[in-house]
């Protein structure tokens, strides 16, 4: 397969007939907390993941296929997962990570940010030591 099309800058790329409307949705599936208090690794609910299944259901009803991004505190959360369990039951979605600093459990020293920061502690990763 060759690459696409890609007109000159400024030039709008035309689909050809029938190509219809493509897109993709990620859902963002992570903890809540409040936004206003400090940061604090805990103190935060998975509650909402609850109303997924339902959701999901309506957008695959109108032919619309998520990719649902789960954070550490919902992968790990028994109620959660049953909610994501139910998602991929129905069909048409997918689920994938993403690592958060702030929520991601490590095995090395964890994050510790200030009450005033906001950051939650990005660090560049550096792969295990191989023994072998």
């Amino acid at each position: 397969m060759s690459l696409p099309f890609r007109p000159a800058d400024g030039r709008p790329v035309v689909w050809r007939d029938g190509f219809g409307t493509r897109f993709a949705v990620f859902v963002d599936t992570e903890e809540e907390f409040d936004w206003n208090a400090p940061f604090s690794h805990d103190g935060w609910s998975v509650a909402t993941t609850a109303a997924l299944p339902e959701a999901h259901g309506r957008m695959a009803g109108l032919g619309v296929r998520s990719c649902y991004l789960v954070d550490y505190p919902v992968a790990t959360d028994p109620a959660a997962i049953d909610a994501l369990r139910a998602v991929l039951a129905q069909g048409d979605a997918t689920i994938g990570a993403q690592l958060h600093p702030g929520s991601t459990r490590r095995s090395t020293k964890p994050c510790r940010p200030t009450a005033a920061s906001r950051e939650t502690c990005p660090r560049r990763w550096r792969p295990p030591s191989s023994t072998a």
